[in-house]
């Protein structure tokens, strides 16, 4: 079971890899979450209304990218270091 938004979610995409799955919301968030471990990595804030869209880049390395739009008429980039998170008590790579 995730942690859910505080309002309805309004898009969904998965990574290139299909292990993170990123949310958007009317609350004004956008969540990412691990699917293989089953867990909320991030709540990230930045618009400031609802968060209609959210979309991963096609392209694969150590940053991944992705972009929200939102009813405040930005559209934000976002990038994370993905290949970083790791399994609790694994090494890291």
């Amino acid at each position: 079971h995730y942690e859910a938004h505080d309002g309805p979610v309004t898009s969904l995409s998965l990574d290139p890899a299909g292990r993170f799955l990123a949310t958007a919301s009317v609350d004004s968030t956008l969540k990412l979450y691990d699917l293989r471990q089953g867990q909320l990595l991030y709540t990230l804030r930045g618009h400031s209304g609802a968060v209609g869209c959210v979309a991963f880049s096609e392209g694969a390395g150590q940053q991944q990218l992705f972009a929200s739009g939102g009813a405040d008429k930005l559209v934000m980039l976002w990038r994370a270091r993905l290949d970083a998170v790791v399994a609790p008590g694994a090494p890291a790579a």
